[in-house]
């Protein structure tokens, strides 16, 4: 059976193939995301927080996160949320805004240092993200 909606655990296998879609075409995003237990960090529905991944598409090449390809508080402060799969919160379909808005203004995000997915669930999700990428063609 097919989860509803379909975005349902796919926030960063979906925030890793759009940020390496971006690269393709130079543009620079980087994937944010929260998801340890217990932290106030993730995506905020109104009622609780749950670990969740999404992509920052930057105003500026500011990367506090050194390289590593990972977004932090810090560097999200000057972009854009893109998030293909905040409906599985609830959320819309599709969240394009200003990171102020809906960090500062709606509480709704808030990046974490870490993603806690095992070696083995990061090594899947690249093979299927580097596998989709072969049948996009670069423009």
């Amino acid at each position: 059976m097919l989860p509803d909606p379909l975005s349902t655990n796919t926030c960063q296998t979906s925030a890793l193939f759009l940020v390496q879609f971006l690269a393709q075409r130079g543009v620079v995003a980087k994937i944010a995301q929260g998801d340890a237990p217990g932290k106030p960090e993730g995506y905020f529905d109104g009622w609780r927080w749950h670990g969740h991944a999404w992509v920052v598409l930057q105003d500026a090449a500011v990367d506090a996160g050194q390289g590593t390809g990972q977004s932090t508080a810090l560097d999200t402060a000057l972009g854009w949320i893109l998030d293909l799969t905040a409906d599985q919160f609830g959320g819309p379909k599709t969240a394009i805004a200003p990171y102020n808005q809906l960090h500062h203004q709606l509480h709704q995000y808030r990046a974490g240092h870490s993603d806690i997915a095992t070696i083995a669930a990061k090594a899947r999700r690249q093979v299927l993200v580097t596998e989709a990428m072969k049948h996009i063609t670069p423009r």
